[in-house]
């Protein structure tokens, strides 16, 4: 008996271990827009003047180096993901120079349906921690936010890049 038990702990061990990483961009372009979704805060919504197409939000302390890495680490692969418009909130700063000085250095550069909006009295930052605590990624269509994460839970794999651990899988 202790056998069949010890075999069962090690092949799931063992399934878990090599089951393909799920990769942030595969997740969110699956996602879609339904009833059984979150509304987006009215007040927010209006303030970032969002579509109803399919927008990715990003918000971007812009004063913090580690912040402003993170965000070029994820626009070095905005491609894959599927959406109409990006949306970037960049706080605490009164231009985008520093944050678009990484980008031209990693020879990146954002979609031509990109929007940079910048929040120097983190107006919109504090609207959006509020109502959704610290989640600074979202993905918004038709009112409705598929998905909303912490970049910070995000961890990056050299094979797959971005991927999501299957704790945050969720909506």
């Amino acid at each position: 008996m202790k056998y069949i038990l010890f075999s069962v702990v090690i092949s799931v061990m063992l399934f878990a271990c090599s089951a393909k990483e799920t990769t942030v961009y595969q997740y969110l372009n699956k996602l879609t827009s339904n009833d059984t979704n979150l509304l987006i805060n009215d007040s927010l919504y209006a303030s970032l003047k969002i579509s109803s197409n399919r927008n990715l939000v990003f918000f971007l302390n812009a004063s913090c180096s580690l912040c402003i890495s993170d965000f070029v680490s994820f626009a070095k692969n905005i491609n894959d993901y599927r959406f109409d418009s990006l949306i970037v909130i960049a706080s605490e700063v009164y231009d985008f120079i520093q944050t678009d000085y990484y980008l031209q250095r990693e020879n990146i550069t954002l979609p031509k349906n990109s929007r940079i909006i910048i929040d120097p009295k983190n107006k919109l930052f504090v609207e959006m921690a509020n109502i959704y605590g610290d989640k600074n990624i979202f993905l918004i269509e038709d009112k409705r936010i598929l998905y909303k994460n912490n970049t910070g839970y995000f961890k990056y794999d050299k094979t797959y890049g971005y991927v999501l651990e299957q704790t945050h899988l969720k909506k």
